[in-house]
């Protein structure tokens, strides 16, 4: 049995470039709620610095997607999604959707 969670940062840099790049991404071979919150937390972070290294001045004016691919075959197993306020607060800030795919 296994499981594999794909969390992925994903942005459309602003025109004229237009671009869809990965801002940041982790693979994990665990899945609770509460350890999802808390990669998401550090994998913002890491999205955020990484457009902003880049010369990215505005997030907002990037199409922030935050994709999170769940793949278990392990029984029992419930693809619960859980976010804090701050993870929530975060994604707004930032103006981030959300796309969860659990694959059970």
């Amino acid at each position: 049995m296994s499981t594999r969670l794909s969390l992925r940062v994903l942005a459309t840099l602003p025109l004229p470039s237009g671009k869809e790049v990965v801002a940041s991404e982790k693979l994990l071979s665990v899945f609770s709620p509460d350890v999802l919150d808390a990669e998401l937390e550090s994998l913002l972070a890491s999205a955020i610095a990484s457009l902003r290294h880049d010369g990215v001045a505005d997030l907002k004016e990037c199409r922030l997607e935050v994709a999170i691919h769940l793949f278990s075959d392990e029984a029992g197993l419930r693809p619960a999604l859980h976010l804090s306020q701050v993870v929530i607060d975060r994604l707004a800030a930032v103006g981030a959707s959300l796309d969860f795919d659990p694959y059970c």
